[in-house]
């Protein structure tokens, strides 16, 4: 595949795990966005997971290169749930490497592809920690969404992901592969940023989508959605 890597040796490497944060300052805990919100059961819960994909393992994982492309993993949610954050594990093979800017979408699925944009943005709060070296340099990154996105249950979706603010320029940064299987491939963008999406692997990719606890929406502001987060 043009943008896929290999993994094609083993170097064990014992580092200290070292975070930073793109601007220097700790996360906040909420980012509600938009509306009124109501939080049902007391204080809302920063980071609840509400889907997780599996981690990577940097001993025999690869992954795909998301700053020339678009790089996109489906996934379904088992209740609903309001999408405030994300995490997922990515690495650098040498280049320009990552610049601090991750792009994130949320689309519809067409037939088993990326279609219609239900949500896009930039991640904000970015925490990224270093998960070690093994031939590359693995890294694990934690944002939240500059909006919220109500999402339903049962309902398959795709997430895309670009770790850059240009899509004329590889900077070998690679989405991880998840080290556990769901639908068992994803897709990525052609013609730099842009539609159509093609299969890319028969491997998922590293990442979890997190909400900020169980919510209501003011209707105003998305219509009547309910958001649960995963017990």
């Amino acid at each position: 595949m043009k943008s896929s890597v290999t993994l094609l040796a083993i170097v064990a490497l014992a580092l200290p795990v070292a975070g930073f944060s793109s601007d220097n300052s700790e996360p906040s805990e909420l980012n509600t966005g938009v509306g009124d919100i109501e939080y049902n059961g007391g204080a809302p819960v920063a980071g609840t997971t509400c889907y997780d994909n599996g981690d990577t393992d940097i001993n025999t994982d690869s992954g795909n290169e998301m700053t020339n492309w678009i790089e996109a993993d489906d996934f379904e949610l088992t209740a609903d749930c309001v999408i405030t954050g994300a995490e997922a594990d990515w690495f650098e093979t040498g280049g320009t490497g990552h610049n601090g800017v991750i792009e994130w979408t949320i689309y519809n699925d067409a037939g088993g592809t990326p279609g219609g944009v239900v949500a896009s943005g930039n991640g904000i709060n970015i925490v990224t920690v270093l998960l070690g070296v093994n031939v590359w340099t693995w890294y694990n990154s934690s944002w939240d969404f500059d909006q919220q996105v109500p999402l339903s249950a049962n309902t398959r979706y795709w997430l895309g992901l670009h770790f850059s603010d240009r899509c004329d320029q590889r900077d070998d940064v690679y989405w991880a592969y998840s080290s556990q299987q769901f639908f068992n491939f994803s897709q990525e963008s052609q013609n730099g940023c842009g539609f159509p999406f093609v299969n890319t692997t028969s491997e998922d990719r590293a990442f979890s989508l997190n909400s900020m606890g169980p919510i209501s929406v003011d209707p105003e502001s998305f219509g009547t959605v309910k958001g649960h987060y995963k017990e």
